[in-house]
């Protein structure tokens, strides 16, 4: 009997003791949501997190950022922007009584008034002239759009942190799903046309081509946002033309401004102005065109045609130009004799350098 009841003592001990050491079952957050991904400076961000714990255990929630303060009220937080602008990186860790917890980074945009950032949602097209006149130009273009994120002469260098929808690649993230490497490629590309129709580029239409080798051709339907389109989801587009001729569909060979305007001129101009109006009065939408006059021997008056354009000159005046209305004359702006065949930070330092002059806050 006495064998029994130690029997029965020694089970409970070893009862009690497995019962103080239970195994944990993890924490795992579902979500992490902000209300907006842009801020303005000093503005006010809501956060969620969305948790839970295996075994039920209540959880405990942690917010930290790298600048601005929080209001916490358990798994929800109301973050006060700072007055600089630049990228900040929201964390919420949660924990469970035992020591299990997980944690989330969500990357938020401070807006500046002097200026904007690149969102997740901005799209920079780059179109090359390749009629034949510049081709030293493509390569070192080429380098520049698609070159490695460590590269510092290569322009996703400067800006594929924007597209990051987790921890960057400066902080150690390699996966191109989240450190922005893949949505650089879908926001970021170098086309080429030869059809060397300036306005029609600036609106998006027309056949081009990639840059891969390939030459595979890719018809462009305009600025629609919708699901599936050129621009999908966009909130700024950039369009940047590199060009250095548009004779003889534009003007002729010896150009005036009181030359008569040719058929494919006046339907190009049209359908800018048209795609312009249109993106004004749409809200959340903004569009920018640069042209980038690469310089020729100068027997070609490409750049002389570009100026009556834009500075509304002769028979580009009024509808027939860009300089008739800030609606058009704001988002239209030009760069004039670049050097054909540079180097690759070259480029990329007056590409870097027009999207500020748009009023994008660049920074790494």
């Amino acid at each position: 009997m006495k064998i029994i009841f130690h029997a029965i003592h020694i089970f409970f001990i070893i009862l009690f003791i497995f019962s103080c050491e239970r195994m944990n079952g993890p924490v795992e957050i579902l979500s992490l949501n902000a209300s907006d991904s842009l801020v303005e400076a000093g503005g006010l961000l809501s956060l969620k997190c969305v948790a839970q714990d295996q075994d039920k255990d209540p959880l405990a929630y942690s917010w930290e950022s790298t600048s601005g303060s929080f209001l916490v009220i358990k798994d929800s937080a109301v973050w006060t922007a700072p007055m600089e602008y630049g990228r900040y990186f929201i964390s919420c860790r949660v924990t469970d009584n035992y020591g299990a917890s997980d944690v989330a980074t969500v990357k938020i945009m401070v807006n500046s008034s002097n200026g904007q950032v690149v969102s997740p949602d901005t799209y920079i097209m780059i179109i090359f002239d390749n009629s034949g006149s510049m081709n030293s130009t493509l390569s070192p273009l080429q380098t520049m759009a698609t070159g490695a994120y460590t590269d510092s002469s290569s322009l996703r260098n400067t800006l594929q942190d924007f597209y990051a929808t987790g921890t960057t690649q400066k902080y150690g993230n390699i996966d191109k799903a989240t450190n922005g490497s893949d949505a650089y490629d879908n926001h970021v590309y170098l086309l080429q046309a030869d059809s060397e129709r300036t306005f029609r580029f600036l609106a998006n239409k027309g056949v081009m081509y990639s840059t891969d080798g390939n030459f595979t051709e890719i018809a462009r339907t305009g600025f629609s946002t919708a699901a599936g389109k050129d621009f999908e989801y966009a909130d700024n587009i950039v369009i940047l033309v590199f060009q250095d001729e548009a004779a003889s569909v534009y003007h002729s060979n010896s150009f005036s401004d009181t030359d008569y305007r040719t058929n494919s001129y006046d339907s190009d101009i049209e359908n800018l102005r048209n795609k312009i109006n249109t993106v004004h009065n749409t809200p959340g939408l903004t569009y920018f065109g640069h042209i980038f006059h690469v310089n020729d021997d100068g027997s070609n008056p490409f750049k002389s045609f570009v100026q009556a354009v834009l500075g509304g000159q002769g028979n580009y005046f009024g509808s027939n130009g860009l300089n008739d209305s800030t609606i058009y004359s704001d988002p239209i702006s030009a760069d004039y004799d670049l050097n054909d065949g540079n180097t690759e930070i070259y480029y990329k330092n007056i590409v870097t350098t027009a999207l500020t002059n748009m009023g994008f806050i660049l920074f790494n």
